[in-house]
């Protein structure tokens, strides 16, 4: 699934229709309009919050950490559901299609602090899916 950024934060309209809840945060997601991302798993969170409950990507803007934001910021450039998904629930139990190691207790905090083997098992994931995408490398996502 790939995806193109429209916008790097909800009009109050679409935050209240997606159930965003974005307190005082004025850029929450770190994304660069324009750009188009590889979508590494999708999360469907059950109570209103900064994702919202319309559903939200996951998406990498480095090799080494990963990021959420609402789906409606997003146009969906290729529909596609990744090979390499499975459907399960996260720790607070949303549901979530993710790739399965993605499901590990603490993935994701110990991939943001460093961890080699989740940093090696993170770029595999990834490099598997640019490639499915028909990507040749990451360097082929680009702002447009």
């Amino acid at each position: 699934m790939i995806v193109r950024c429209r916008a790097t934060k909800p009009s109050n309209e679409e935050a209240a229709a997606a159930g965003i809840d974005l307190g005082e945060m004025s850029a929450p997601y770190g994304l660069t309009l324009g750009k188009t991302y590889v979508v590494l798993g999708l999360t469907f969170p059950r109570v209103p919050s900064l994702l919202g409950t319309d559903g939200a990507i996951t998406y990498t803007e480095n090799d080494w950490y990963i990021l959420q934001a609402p789906l409606v910021l997003f146009d969906v450039v290729d529909p596609r559901m990744s090979s390499k998904w499975v459907l399960g629930r996260n720790q607070l139990g949303d549901v979530c299609i993710w790739p399965p190691s993605f499901f590990a207790e603490f993935y994701h905090d110990r991939l943001s602090d460093g961890d080699p083997e989740l940093l090696e098992d993170f770029r595999r994931i990834y490099a598997e899916l640019v490639t499915e995408n028909g990507l040749h490398s990451a360097s082929n996502i680009a702002v447009t």
